[in-house]
């Protein structure tokens, strides 16, 4: 029997909450390590990724590109063609629903309360890892 794969997008404050605190998003992220379901991520993730280790949290500039590396290795890398706009109250989260439906994403994984309060997108589930 071959069992169709689940496709998730994860938000970047899931792989930041991921490295920094383990817990609920640790374990989504070590599920996606463990090829359990296919990850995808874009640039614009790594990139606010990136910033918010390097800036908030001080981390190295070293330690922060190992991290991005490590993600790009568990996770597809896919170029966003056409962002959607206007569907969420934070138009910088538009993204993670462009990526998620041109990946044909089966759920989006964060703790952004403005992606959760969409609850789903294009039959897409918006899930709260902390739940």
């Amino acid at each position: 029997m071959n069992s169709k794969k689940h496709k998730l997008i994860l938000d970047a404050n899931i792989y930041i909450s991921a490295v920094l605190f383990g817990g609920k998003s640790g374990k989504v992220c070590l599920y996606g390590l463990r090829k359990a379901y296919d990850l995808y991520v874009s640039q614009l993730i790594l990139e606010e990724i990136k910033k918010c280790l390097s800036q908030k949290f001080d981390w190295d500039k070293k330690v922060v590109n190992a991290y991005i590396q490590q993600i790009k290795r568990i996770a597809h890398y896919y170029n966003v063609q056409n962002i959607v706009s206007g569907i969420c109250r934070d138009p910088k989260d538009d993204h993670i629903l462009s990526l998620a439906v041109e990946t044909g994403a089966d759920y989006i994984v964060s703790g952004d309360k403005d992606l959760l309060s969409l609850k789903s997108f294009h039959a897409i589930k918006i899930l709260d890892a902390a739940k």
